[in-house]
């Protein structure tokens, strides 16, 4: 369980360029690191993808980028991710969230 917020992607941390019609997330940067380390391009956790759900709706996202603000349980999603799951004008949505396939690790 935990926490999703949204954000306008654009060059991400694993270097490719996203638009917020992408179905995209940033991964929090404490998990970032645990998983694939502290680098950016090639990260392991790039492109691996996510079930993200609100209860009611799931959509899958791409992780293309980190979140510095996030603490781990806290996903920040692109708006058309975001959209899906609730109004953005709520700012902040309870979800929860799981890896699609296994979880990258060094």
């Amino acid at each position: 369980n935990g926490k999703a917020t949204f954000w306008g992607p654009g060059m991400g941390a694993c270097g490719w360029t996203r638009k917020e019609t992408d179905l995209v997330a940033a991964l929090p940067i404490g998990l970032w690191n645990k998983l694939g380390g502290t680098i950016t391009n090639g990260n392991i956790v790039c492109g691996h993808k996510l079930k993200v759900s609100n209860g009611k709706v799931a959509v899958t996202v791409e992780i293309t980028d980190q979140c510095g603000s996030c603490e781990d349980v806290h996903l920040d999603l692109s708006p058309a991710a975001f959209d899906q799951l609730g109004p953005k004008e709520k700012g902040i949505l309870d979800i929860s969230w799981g890896w699609i396939g296994p979880v990258p690790h060094q």
